[in-house]
């Protein structure tokens, strides 16, 4: 894991190791103070307006950037955003451009955007 603070954000990216099933994959995380994009083996799967959300995974309590530590056992989910946030409007504003990266919105629903 990488953090800083800049500007009044903490940005930085997080990258995990498959265990299981997911063994010898790998699954990395940008946040900036969110978690804004994921990308599963270097492609990117899920973006900002979705939720991604990082879960201890014993207790299934969430982890904000701030709590992320070295070592710790997590689950990544993603949730599906509202249509309106999915709006050409809406990614304007909330999509992971607006966060800087020149990525286009990516939905593991497959959704396009609204």
């Amino acid at each position: 894991m990488t953090a800083r603070r800049t500007e009044g954000f903490l940005r930085g990216s997080l990258n995990l190791a498959g265990l299981g099933d997911d063994a010898g994959a790998s699954f990395d995380i940008a946040f900036q103070n969110e978690f804004t994009i994921g990308r599963r083996d270097g492609a990117v799967i899920v973006t900002t307006p979705d939720l991604i959300c990082v879960l201890d995974s014993i207790s299934g309590e969430a982890i904000g950037t701030e709590s992320l530590r070295y070592g710790q056992r997590v689950t990544v989910i993603a949730l599906p955003s509202q249509p309106i946030h999915r709006s050409v409007e809406g990614l304007r504003h909330v999509g992971p451009r607006a966060f800087g990266p020149d990525v286009e919105f990516r939905s593991v629903f497959g959704e396009e955007p609204a």
